[in-house]
């Protein structure tokens, strides 16, 4: 008796809907992924004199793939950017920015990325209590200036700086 009230009550009510059998499901289509490469930096390199102070070097490298229907695996060569920084050139980034820190003022300090004008000022009173910075790291003693901010500020500088170009500077 239920079952029969139930089933009158699915007949005759509009709300219900039932799925639509003409309908086609379609599935997305997979994304593809574009691959840029640093065209600009490519040919600036190419362009510049010096072949030492490189940084971005194609680095080729093949990655195995593994068919469904073969046994052995596909090779498929595949470029890669690596990161090669020379020695000279971190040398030179971690000298100017202990120079930087000796002698500039809080003002100049502030042109540097990840210093803001509180971190200035402290930079600038430990210099006037303890003497210059003997190296980069010393920085971690600064009352406020932990080790992961040290490098951090480390990585976000050194390369503008060894450069020629200080970030932020107008």
């Amino acid at each position: 008796m239920l079952a029969q009230k139930a089933e009158e009550k699915e007949n005759h009510c509009p709300t219900m809907l039932r799925p639509l059998s003409h309908r086609t499901v379609t599935r997305a289509k997979p994304l593809k992924k574009a691959v840029v490469m640093p065209l600009q930096l490519i040919q600036e390199q190419a362009a510049s004199p010096n072949a030492e102070i490189h940084i971005l070097k194609n680095k080729g490298r093949k990655r195995k793939l593994e068919s469904l229907d073969a046994l052995e695996p596909e090779e498929k060569a595949e470029d890669c950017w690596e990161l090669q920084i020379s020695p000279e050139l971190l040398a030179h980034g971690r000298q100017k920015i202990l120079d930087l820190l000796n002698e500039g003022s809080a003002r100049d300090l502030r042109s540097l990325q990840r210093i803001g004008p509180k971190k200035a000022q402290l930079i600038v009173g430990w210099r006037e209590l303890h003497g210059p910075f003997s190296q980069v790291e010393d920085l971690e003693r600064v009352e406020g200036i932990t080790g992961k901010q040290m490098e951090s500020f480390l990585k976000a500088n050194i390369l503008g700086l060894a450069a020629g170009q200080r970030c932020g500077a107008s």
